[in-house]
């Protein structure tokens, strides 16, 4: 089963119209993380959502590229930092970051899930 936490609560009252629209795929599971210390129960892949201010689209980023978006707040530089820790012990092997925008409309969340699908056909 593909596990893709949320790592922003703002993202909480459309995580459930997400998964109503995904219920085709239903080795896909969505896990609220509140900090960086939850991350340390995971193993294998990490594949992370987060808000991005300065995105009209889905984006699928590595820790780096994450790193360098102006729009990272404090909380998602800390993520980033801690996942890459996780990966140099071999904790976590791959971490991805999903970038969303902060408006959800029903097209951000159709190209959301089409870029779920796409993740969990590769794992």
């Amino acid at each position: 089963m593909m596990r893709i936490l949320t790592f922003c609560p703002e993202l909480a009252p459309h995580i459930h119209r997400l998964s109503n629209q995904m219920k085709d795929f239903p080795s896909v599971d969505f896990v609220e993380i509140e900090d960086v210390n939850s991350l340390l129960r995971i193993k294998g892949d990490a594949l992370i959502l987060y808000v991005l201010k300065d995105i009209e689209e889905p984006v699928l980023l590595g820790i780096k590229d994450f790193k360098k978006r102006k729009s990272v707040q404090p909380r998602g530089l800390e993520l980033a930092s801690f996942l890459e820790r996780m990966e140099s012990i071999g904790r976590i092997r791959r971490a991805k970051i999903i970038g969303v925008p902060e408006q959800m409309d029903e097209s951000v969340l159709s190209s959301l899930g089409e870029l779920i699908q796409e993740q969990s056909a590769r794992s």
